[in-house]
């Protein structure tokens, strides 16, 4: 019976999919179409959506240790997103103005795990909500206001200001609560300054403060950020940039017996990321790169003493300031043959700092910022390894051999293949257990990973995606994730977009 109502599941899924599919070629879905309503208010008036769904299989994704707990079942998600917007246009007479509302519902179905997120969950959110006045006084500035998405150049520092326990895999819903945002054209140089509340920051994976609700377990409140940032185009295959943030901590967390010695963290991760990037185009080659350096407060190690609660309450308790100072970045080089099938060999290497000492007053581990899914593999890098062992962007490095071609002109193949290693040899906590721990072994060598990548965009409303892969754990994933089995995944995205 077990076995006919997983049948069911997944022809139910199959018959989705290809639902999907026929009805994206078919042409039934439209692109954001202008709806023609309150002439009198607005000069343009138009609606737009998409719904995805997402399904994935894994068969060890804790590499064993988890799934044995549970039976020995493999893990399986699927997932759909639905966004709807509306978007208006007026012509001011000293801006142009254009104002959006948008919508997203995430669910989940088909759901076994043996991860922390509750069965089946749904979630749906205000997406977007923001007034942006372009050309204010037919001068080089814009100015946006309100719900709204902040990404910065190649996302490795903005993105994702939205936790969510629904469409985790898919990542749609990213937007700051509230953000404003200064953007100025002058031509070659481009300027773009910011401010966001987070409401929930959740990319410190062993800095959450715990909560019975499942969306507010998931981060700390009382996050906000900062920054600007500069680009110069030098010419059309060539431009430069770089700009300061800044995470601005008013949580007043407290993570008991966070370091290996039992001292409680305070939090106040004021920092401060300065960041300069590259991308030029000589063809056939193509370079990109970027660096980040990290300074400012991480907060105050407190000796708990004898308190059996984990927070330290008497006067002889001593205290330990700790200051940020951390790097991240990553370089690419990428060649790209002249054949009509446009093949292309690249190889990436990233790396984010760790702690070299649990206990000290450095924070020597990068602050992840708001870095996110910005590309397949990037940058949480490894569809494995870097979504579910170490998922935390943060002590770690990657070498990224990548090769493909396109079999139709709308459709990409990739192989990839990926060498993962610890910066330092520990392993971060939990929201039960916030310590950090000391791999036994201090050996940092994570896995090998191998990806392999369809993306086939059929017409202009469907895109079809399909991934799999699989993961050789080496022995400090074997300590991190407590499992010493190799992983297969598969998982398959369809987006209809109209």
């Amino acid at each position: 019976m077990c076995k006919s109502y997983l049948k069911l599941r997944y022809f139910f899924l199959v018959c989705v999919t290809v639902a999907v599919t026929v009805f994206g070629m078919a042409g039934h879905a439209r692109a954001a179409e202008e709806l023609g309503l309150f002439p009198n208010m607005f000069d343009k008036f138009s609606a737009d959506g998409s719904f995805s769904v997402y399904y994935r299989y894994d068969s060890n994704i804790y590499l064993g240790a988890e799934e044995e707990s549970q039976g020995g079942d493999p893990e399986r998600q699927g997932e759909t997103v639905t966004k709807v917007g509306f978007t208006f246009e007026k012509k001011l007479s000293w801006a142009d103005l254009e104002g959006r509302v948008s919508a997203i519902l995430m669910t989940e179905f088909d759901y076994r795990s043996s991860s922390s997120y509750e069965e089946n969950d749904s979630q749906n959110e205000l997406d977007e909500g923001f007034l942006n006045f372009r050309k204010i006084n037919q001068s080089p500035f814009s100015l946006k206001v309100g719900r709204q998405n902040v990404f910065i150049e190649k996302r490795f520092i903005m993105a994702d200001a939205s936790p969510s326990i629904a469409g985790v895999w898919d990542g749609s819903f990213k937007s700051f609560p509230l953000a404003v945002r200064v953007d100025g054209d002058f031509g070659q140089l481009k300027t773009t300054a910011f401010w966001g509340d987070v409401k929930l920051y959740e990319k410190q994976a062993d800095q959450r403060t715990p909560s019975d609700d499942p969306l507010e377990n998931k981060g700390t409140k009382g996050i906000s950020f900062a920054g600007i940032n500069l680009h110069y185009d030098f010419s059309d295959t060539a431009f430069l940039y770089g700009g300061y943030y800044r995470k601005i901590d008013n949580s007043n967390a407290v993570f008991s017996n966070f370091s290996p010695d039992n001292q409680d963290l305070l939090g106040e991760n004021n920092t401060n990321a300065f960041d300069i990037g590259v991308d030029v185009e000589v063809k056939p080659f193509h370079f990109t790169g970027e660096f980040v350096y990290q300074t400012g407060d991480a907060g105050r190690f407190v000796d708990n003493g004898d308190d059996t609660n984990g927070l330290c309450m008497s006067t002889d308790c001593t205290t330990k300031n700790l200051e940020r100072d951390a790097y991240a970045g990553f370089v690419e080089a990428r060649y790209n043959f002249d054949h009509p099938k446009k093949p292309h060999l690249s190889a990436m290497y990233a790396f984010y700092s760790g702690d070299k000492d649990l206990e000290d007053d450095k924070a020597e581990d990068y602050d992840p910022m708001l870095a996110t899914f910005y590309d397949w593999n990037r940058w949480f890098i490894g569809e494995h390894i870097g979504n579910e062992i170490l998922f935390n962007i943060s002590n770690k490095h990657t070498f990224l051999v990548e090769t493909g071609f396109k079999p139709m002109p709308e459709m990409q193949l990739t192989f990839v293949y990926m060498k993962h290693f610890l910066d330092e040899p520990y392993k971060e906590g939990s929201n039960a257990a916030n310590t950090r721990e000391a791999l036994l072994s201090d050996d940092t060598d994570l896995a090998d990973e191998f990806n392999l990548l369809l993306d086939y965009t059929v017409n202009e409303h469907l895109y079809v995606h399909f991934s799999t892969g699989y993961s050789i754990p080496d022995d400090a994933a074997k300590e991190f994730a407590g499992g010493d089995k190799d992983n297969f995944f598969a998982q398959t995205l369809v987006t209809i977009s109209f």
